[in-house]
């Protein structure tokens, strides 16, 4: 499957697989996002941003860092968010974004 770019740099793979964008912390509800479609670029059906399962992979990233994960959207619910959680099997820092 090929990749959705977008003119900001944010892209994803069509199956999820991948994801690049830039990480968000909301400390309301102690938890991390992956906003991987630019505000100002057309979202798609989870609205361009995902909530990360795995906290513990994340302890070295601050909310900004440009990151590119491998996973996928898991069945699990996140309680009243539009966003879907995603299981990260890897991540790291890209620069560029």
């Amino acid at each position: 499957m090929q990749a959705r770019p977008s003119t900001s740099g944010y892209a994803r793979d069509a199956s999820y697989r991948w994801l690049r964008g830039k990480l968000e912390y909301s400390e309301v509800r102690r938890q991390w996002k992956l906003r991987y479609i630019a505000l100002s670029d057309r979202s798609d059906d989870y609205g361009g941003s995902v909530v990360l399962s795995d906290a513990r992979m994340l302890r070295d990233y601050q909310p900004g860092d440009a990151v590119e994960v491998c996973g996928r959207i898991s069945d699990q619910p996140v309680g009243d968010g539009f966003s879907p959680q995603y299981s990260i099997s890897s991540i790291k820092r890209i620069v560029g974004l």
